[in-house]
């Protein structure tokens, strides 16, 4: 992976030189031109991260590719914040350039000219960059994934705006320029028509539901018939769509049968595409992206001989399933810590208590927020309780924590405070 990471790195370095150079070549930069060169420098490289950002985004044959497609995504959320901040850039020298040097205020909408035409372009795509940028920073909690989503792919439309602002408005005169442009452009329509691929279902796994069981009021397991279950690896997740043309959400694969050919996704009902899941019945269709992750790999490692903890709350238990009904294929002690808030919200128990019983090298820790009269371990999360159940140091050894994001960032902090060292902490929010 880490030479994966070195050659991707390498290209997206690469990628950016087209662009300094068409924007160098040739070019005489004065007092004058100065504020103009910096605005029209920060609105390129912010086309040219936001590309970046949705090519990262399309689940392509790179991505598949790279597998570890959660660390393409938090590079998506980057390139996206730090694109937008380079159009800001763009909007805020260039109002200086003109308003100092011409008299001319760019922020005005003004219809007159096709100057003001293609300039409205810009300053369309420029707003709806900050209503994305403003809900996904600032609102993101507050709204439903759904509408999230909705809001996001705006940002596809105002990616247009500013391919036509910048062809419009571009030096006509610059070869280099216009043809980065044209390149940049092909590249967006290939990465809509993959979207849209996607969208309509073309070319996704076509599963069958085989079994549906309802784990508990709120939980329910949904077994499905997969011909490739030789393909998945533990830990993994798929996206799934009910139909062509409707959302998709991913969900981690919590079971793996490969003499059955089946796998089994693990749903908690909290919203509207979950609630739609669980209803699904055998000999239904669903749609079926993937698999993608590499959560769980370094479990078995066999160079790796550290202990393994692994700390999970409610419906976060999923990636680790697997890992736990294989636990005789490892020669390293592995503490499972499970957060609920009751025994009936528990899911999996049977297997986790029955592993304990027969595997020396398990041990499965149960620790409840909202049953006063459990015998076991009451509260929530915190160093005392490893340290009770843990031999030895806990500082070398190997933490997977999976669950929702408040509950990570706690766990995160307390971690930290002992001094386990980032590398050794590997998790997954149960979220999106």
């Amino acid at each position: 992976m880490r030479l994966k990471k070195i050659i991707f790195w390498f290209f997206i370095l690469i990628s950016f030189f087209p662009v300094l150079i068409a924007l160098f070549y040739d070019r005489s930069i004065d007092y004058e031109t100065l504020m103009l060169f910096i605005g029209e420098l920060s609105g390129y490289l912010g086309i040219h991260l936001l590309l970046l950002q949705y090519f990262l985004s399309s689940r392509n044959s790179f991505t598949v590719w790279f597998e570890d497609i959660v660390y393409l995504v938090k590079l998506h959320k980057i390139f996206g914040k730090y694109g937008i901040s380079f159009i800001i850039f763009h909007v805020f020298f260039l109002f200086l350039h003109y308003i100092i040097n011409l008299d001319y205020n760019i922020i005005s909408i003004d219809f007159s000219s096709n100057f003001g035409i293609y300039k409205f372009f810009g300053q369309l795509s420029f707003y709806i960059f900050l209503i994305v940028w403003i809900t996904s920073v600032f609102f993101r909690s507050k709204i439903s994934y759904r509408i999230w989503k909705k809001l996001h792919m705006l940002g596809y439309i105002a990616f247009l705006f500013v391919l036509l602002h910048s062809i419009f408005l571009s030096n006509k005169d610059s070869y280099l320029i216009n043809l980065y442009l044209s390149i940049g452009t092909f590249l967006f329509i290939l990465i809509l028509l993959h979207r849209f691929i996607k969208f309509a279902a073309i070319l996704k796994h076509k599963l069958k539901v085989i079994n549906v069981i309802r784990l508990n009021d709120n939980v329910t397991e949904i077994e499905l018939h997969c011909s490739f279950v030789k393909k998945i690896k533990y830990g993994q997740f798929m996206y799934l769509q009910i139909s062509p043309f409707k959302d998709e959400h991913p969900y981690t694969i919590s079971k793996v049968d490969i003499d059955k050919q089946a796998i089994s996704f693990t749903v908690k009902h909290v919203g509207k595409h979950s609630t739609q899941l669980s209803g699904l019945k055998p000999g239904n269709f669903i749609y079926a992206d993937g698999p993608y992750g590499v959560f769980t790999r370094e479990i078995f490692d066999v160079n790796d001989k550290s202990d393994i903890i692994i700390i999970s709350g409610g419906v976060g238990i999923t990636p680790f399933v697997e890992v736990i009904r294989s636990i005789n294929k490892l020669s390293k002690n592995v503490y499972l810590f499970y957060f609920n808030r009751a025994v009936k919200d528990i899911i999996y128990r049977d297997i986790f208590l029955e592993k304990s019983k027969t595997c020396s090298n398990y041990k499965y820790i149960e620790i409840l927020s909202d049953q006063p009269d459990f015998e076991g371990e009451k509260g929530y999360f915190s160093v005392e309780i490893l340290k009770r159940y843990v031999s030895g140091s806990l500082i070398d050894k190997k933490y997977f924590v999976c669950g929702p994001p408040k509950m990570i960032e706690f766990v995160m902090i307390q971690l930290k405070q002992i001094r386990v060292p980032l590398c050794n902490i590997y998790y997954e929010e149960f979220g999106y």
